[in-house]
């Protein structure tokens, strides 16, 4: 009888500490424990707000039901597994209540991207690996380092980029973020700029509309459309010249954004510190401001190259857009101190200037067919030494033909030619790109090889150089 006593005993302490343990646990409210009784029902609760709710109201919401589990038969409704563990440990009633099962991740992989999606999160993982060779055919008058004599050639292997990227949301969908990394601007040792591409926060205030959302961090600004399309889906081996030139790329700042009238219309604006990606202050007391209209009437045209998109019905967008970045005060021009690119700019340091651009670009894409144009107007004013104003232009036109369609096309032909004038206060010294390539397309975007060729000639320098590219893209 003594040993059965004891037992018990132990018993009852095993489940005293197991209650603790119970409460202590993920999802308990510590060792809060009430019970209610009513309309000769129990209700059992370990969440101190839902009991005061529940006292309130009367109204219990979501819950546990045990019919007839009681001391006296008792239907009993508990909060939580936890409050129903407490329960029948307090009357000392053998009844089981199973934890609850942690929320399990759905794991899904395709094109390169592995998605694991929980309750109240979801995150893909991608890395995107370029790999280029590139042949330099200089022109007679240039000696590339490392070769004999001038305009002999030579080749090179390079890892031209290496991002993994993490994206995805986090307690509301509404609540979207992306973190990408460049990890081919770690080679030789040298940072440019940091090896973070993007980091940011978006939140859509019009809860999954799109309507209205905020985004902050270190993203593109919204200017070029060449430069919006990630190099992922560029359909030459890179950007053009032109886009080179104006298009400014990844800054830190904030934006808003959106669609509207049934997506027929996209706005992007923000502002931002004006002095390039993976700077921790801004280098003066100005900030850069960009904005950019879209107008695609015949659905969402996104932004890729080449045709994937139009399946049946074509697609056609135009847009509008406008930079001011202000550069006077800024600091001296270093390398972790960049200022704006300005090609053969007569300024005496080539940063203090105040730099208005406008541009305007359109795409249209159908059965495999892709056709892409921007202008560029640009307006430089160089505040620091008296020189006058002076404006600069520029454009970029694309073509390719996907061999087969948006759905079947493997093989696709490019054409490109472009073309800027960096001032207008010196004549004869326009840059320009003429070349074409062929895609190939083992998984669209997401596997892919592509090679071009291209002359690149400098009318001030009396050059013109050529060079043959081939990349290989991998998703994985």
């Amino acid at each position: 009888m003594r040993a059965k006593g004891l037992g018990r005993r132990l018993a009852t302490v095993s489940g005293l500490l197991l209650g603790l343990a119970v409460a202590a646990s993920s999802g308990a409210q510590g060792m809060y424990y009430k019970e209610i009784a009513k309309d000769g029902r129990i209700y059992v609760f370990n969440d101190a707000k839902r009991a005061d709710a529940f006292e309130k109201s009367g109204e219990m919401g979501t819950g546990l039901t045990r019919v007839g589990a009681g001391p006296n038969g008792e239907t009993v409704v508990g909060d939580s597994e936890k409050a129903l563990q407490l329960f029948f440990f307090k009357h000392n009633i053998s009844e089981v209540v199973e934890e609850p099962k942690p929320p399990k991740a759905i794991v899904s992989y395709k094109d390169g991207q592995l998605t694991a999606d929980f309750d109240k999160a979801s995150v893909t993982f991608m890395n995107r690996l370029q790999l280029r060779y590139t042949h330099q055919i200089p022109d007679g008058s240039v000696q590339l380092p490392g070769t004999a004599a001038k305009g002999d050639s030579k080749g090179s292997f390079r890892i031209r980029r290496y991002e993994p990227q993490f994206q995805g949301w986090l307690f509301s969908r509404d609540l979207t973020f992306k973190l990408e990394f460049a990890f081919q601007d770690l080679q030789n040792n040298v940072v440019a700029g940091g090896a973070i591409n993007d980091a940011y926060f978006t939140y859509d205030l019009t809860k999954g509309k799109k309507a209205f959302r905020v985004q902050m961090g270190q993203f593109k600004v919204p200017f070029g459309r060449q430069e919006l399309t990630t190099s992922f889906a560029l359909q030459f081996v890179d950007r053009s010249i032109a886009a080179g030139e104006y298009e400014r790329g990844r800054d830190q700042g904030l934006q808003v954004d959106g669609v509207l009238l049934n997506n027929t219309i996209e706005y992007r604006a923000g502002a931002f510190n004006g002095n390039a990606r993976g700077q921790t202050l801004n280098d003066n007391d100005k900030l850069q401001y960009d904005a950019r209209l879209m107008w695609q009437p015949l659905g969402a045209v996104g932004y890729s190259e080449a045709d994937f998109e139009s399946k049946g019905k074509p697609l056609f967008a135009l847009a509008g857009q406008y930079e001011v970045s202000d550069f006077s005060n800024s600091v001296a021009v270093t390398a972790t101190s960049p200022l704006p690119k300005v090609t053969a700019c007569p300024c005496v340091n080539g940063g203090a200037l105040k730099r208005n651009t406008f541009g305007v670009d359109a795409v249209f894409k159908y059965e495999g067919i892709f056709l892409y144009g921007v202008y560029y107007d640009r307006k430089i004013d160089p505040q620091a030494d008296g020189t006058p104003n002076f404006k600069s232009n520029g454009y970029n036109v694309e073509a390719g033909y996907l061999i087969g369609g948006p759905v079947k096309g493997k093989f696709e032909l490019v054409f490109r030619y472009s073309a800027f004038d960096p001032t207008n206060k010196i004549a004869g010294n326009d840059r320009s790109e003429i070349g074409g390539g062929v895609n190939w397309f083992y998984n669209k975007h997401f596997a892919k090889i592509q090679a071009d060729f291209r002359q690149l000639e400098n009318k001030s320098a009396k050059t013109k150089d050529k060079e043959f590219r081939i990349q290989t893209q991998l998703y994985f």
